[in-house]
């Protein structure tokens, strides 16, 4: 089916935080984060062992693409919580364009920048 993600990309994303020296106690891509891809949750999400590593610390997540996600046509996007998407940003892509969302929210219940505040400095994905 045309809007089954798995059509338009690979199955795994890459998200990577910052590579700055951080305490203990900073967000970790892994356990403190909820990725919504494609309208569905990601259950499967690990850090990348012997690459993107910074102070030995592992500094990108693999999150697997759920099966069910969905892709959505850019220009039925809506923006954080419904809201419309501005005229600015529908000017840069085409109607029938799609596009796949992710939905990023934070599970840890406390996140300071002192104890390491969760900051995603890019994702990489791969279209088929």
């Amino acid at each position: 089916d045309d809007d089954e993600a798995d059509h338009w990309y690979s199955p795994v994303l890459v998200i990577c935080e910052i590579n700055e020296k951080r305490p203990e106690t900073a967000c970790k891509l892994d356990k403190d984060i909820e990725y919504k891809v494609g309208g569905i949750v990601a259950t499967k999400v690990r850090m990348i062992a012997g690459a993107a590593e910074y102070l030995k610390q592992k500094t990108c997540a693999e999150v697997d693409i759920p099966k069910e996600s969905k892709v959505t046509k850019r220009g039925d996007l809506v923006g954080y919580k419904g809201a419309p998407v501005s005229a600015q940003m529908k000017k840069q892509f085409k109607k029938d364009e799609v596009g796949l969302t992710i939905d990023i929210s934070i599970k840890k219940e406390k996140v300071t920048r002192e104890e390491g505040a969760c900051v995603i400095s890019h994702v990489v994905w791969e279209s088929i």
